[in-house]
């Protein structure tokens, strides 16, 4: 009868340890697809945030500060003439030789000076509480959709998708000004 109960007892431990092998082959799994994953979105940063940050010096002699703006910040979407015009007005200051931008060109030099590397932010995200109005420009090539769609699973986020813009939607539409408006107001 004890020979019967220790055979028992071995077959659930080898059983035990099997799942237990299992379960850690599948979290290895999952380690390794999102390690694949935090790559592909660092050699997108790499190919296309980092230069992109890297041609917001100015614009060329001989170009107007509206062409400039239209070229840098076309993923901003579809802007009316009107629109561009005013982000000219306003987004430069005059000085000596021309003009400068409002903000520093420089900003994106600590970026491109170092080698960008993967951080897994969603722990951080976990403690966020506060209501969020997630702003997400369609074809965002910075902002994953499916990464938005997971940010927004908290009750107190809202995602809110931006058609026909980038990463940094202009917010200067009637409609788009009415969704921020209306987040503010709650």
């Amino acid at each position: 009868m004890s020979l019967c109960l220790l055979t028992t007892a071995a077959a659930a431990a080898l059983h035990h340890a099997q799942a237990d092998r299992a379960r850690t082959q599948a979290e290895l799994q999952r380690a390794q697809e999102r390690a694949s994953s935090l790559q592909e979105d660092l050699s997108l940063i790499r190919s296309t945030l980092l230069p992109l940050l890297a041609t917001h010096q100015g614009p060329a002699a001989g170009t107007s500060l509206e062409a400039h703006l239209r070229r840098i910040h076309a993923p901003f979407g579809a802007l009316t003439d009107a629109q561009w015009r005013h982000l000219a007005e306003t987004s430069a200051r005059p000085v000596e030789g021309g003009v400068a931008l409002h903000y520093d060109p420089a900003i994106a030099e600590p970026i491109c000076e170092q080698e960008p590397e993967a951080v897994d932010m969603r722990g951080l995200w976990g403690m966020v509480r506060q209501p969020v109005l997630l702003v997400r420009g369609a074809e965002s090539d910075v902002l994953e959709r499916d990464t938005a769609l997971a940010m927004a699973r908290a009750d107190h986020v809202r995602l809110a998708e931006i058609p026909d813009a980038g990463h940094a939607p202009a917010l200067m539409d009637a409609a788009q000004i009415a969704l921020v408006a209306e987040f503010l107001a709650q």
